[in-house]
């Protein structure tokens, strides 16, 4: 049982084998209860896709590049041990504010991690001037020197008909 980042080895790793049974054991009979373990992966790595809607879109999950990620395997995996823990409140009521302790430190690597990229987001909405036409039918002005600075004094204004030029 894999998810995008995590496996099941890397909660006993990360756990210890005796921690990783007493959690997930629920019967004491040695046996694993592979789906909560599964669920238990899958909703940490829900929680780091959560903080990555804002870099990929919807299609977070569709990045190819994500899986070989070592930074979000680091976060996936610190929101998982908060997550295991929860299976068991008294592990949690037994050390103090363990958990939020646990839970801050998860988010606070995420933090740093979205922090540290540089990749540049999707607009949503284009702005209203993109891609449009402007017409100015206004009055000009016809500056006659080579340079542009020559005017002479006077400005000429071209009227909507065929050139028609008016001096002052």
């Amino acid at each position: 049982m894999a998810g995008i980042w995590l496996e099941q080895t890397d909660l006993t790793n990360v756990l210890s084998v005796a921690t990783f049974a007493a959690i997930f054991d629920d019967a004491s009979t040695g046996v694993t209860n592979l789906d909560i373990v599964a669920s238990v992966i899958e909703r940490a790595e829900q929680e780091v896709m959560s903080w990555l809607i804002g870099q990929y879109g919807q299609a977070v999950q569709s990045d190819p590049g994500l899986g070989a990620d070592l930074f979000l395997k680091g976060c996936a995996l610190e929101f998982a041990i908060v997550f295991a823990f929860d299976r068991y409140p008294e592990y949690v009521r037994a050390n103090g504010k363990e958990r939020e302790v646990r839970y801050a430190r998860a988010e606070e690597r995420m933090t740093r991690v979205l922090q540290s990229r540089q990749r540049p987001t999707a607009l949503k909405n284009l702005p209203a001037n993109v891609g449009g036409s402007t017409v100015a039918s206004g009055p000009r002005m016809v500056i006659d020197g080579t340079d542009g600075t020559y005017n002479g004094g006077d400005y000429v204004v071209i009227a909507n008909g065929p050139f028609e030029v008016w001096h002052r």
